[in-house]
């Protein structure tokens, strides 16, 4: 499980919005710096009320400027923690749902079908595939796609090969019916024909193991 995210950002994120946000309080800082910029103003001669307003005002933007700055890069990595965490919780919960229903389908199936000649094939086919995991490939570190291809192979490659084991043991059933042995077959000759073409499909990425 991902380790906790930080509280979403709420608000005017921007460095503007962050600015107005800034402003809006009159902290004793900015108060400090409006009547900086007054006197300034009025040191120039700029008597006029609205004009040494103004020049008060623009230096308090200046000075809280880059604190809006500061707090909007802060709140813009925070949205990227949290995005981060999101993608990896949602990868690693579809692996997870993906193994657990193929785990119920074997139970389903554990008292009933046939073994064929064409999951006979389907077997030695999968095994001229080699779609195995090495012992560097074990050892070597990929980054995150590339772990959960090779997670996805696996994970179809132990279902294949338990329903491979199920429909053998089920044949020895001398008393099942041909129509629902049929039925099996079938069943499983199209389970095993998609998870030989996505493991096929997954071979075939170009996988870049780290050095």
């Amino acid at each position: 499980m991902p380790g906790a995210m930080p509280p979403a950002p709420t608000g005017d994120t921007s460095a503007s919005g962050q600015l107005t946000g800034l402003l809006a309080q009159n902290s004793p800082y900015l108060q400090q710096a409006r009547a900086g910029g007054v006197r300034t103003a009025a040191r120039r001669g700029l008597l006029n009320s609205s004009i040494a307003a103004g020049s008060g005002e623009a230096a308090a933007i200046a000075a809280a400027a880059p604190i809006a700055s500061q707090d909007a890069q802060q709140l813009a990595q925070t949205a990227q923690t949290r995005l981060e965490g999101d993608i990896n919780f949602n990868n690693s919960s579809r692996l997870q749902t993906q193994q657990t229903a193929g785990q119920m389908d074997l139970q389903r199936l554990s008292d009933t079908g046939a073994m064929s000649r064409q999951t006979a094939a389907a077997a030695d086919e999968l095994h001229r595939l080699g779609i195995t995991i090495s012992a560097q490939a074990n050892t070597a570190t990929a980054d995150h796609a590339n772990q959960m291809t090779l997670a996805q192979i696996q994970s179809n490659h132990s279902l294949v090969s338990s329903y491979l084991a199920a429909f053998g043991e089920m044949s020895k059933n001398a008393d099942l019916p041909a129509a629902a042995r049929n039925a099996y077959v079938q069943e499983m000759q199209t389970v095993i024909s998609q998870s030989m073409a996505l493991t096929t499909q997954l071979a075939s990425r170009q996988i870049a193991w780290g050095t």
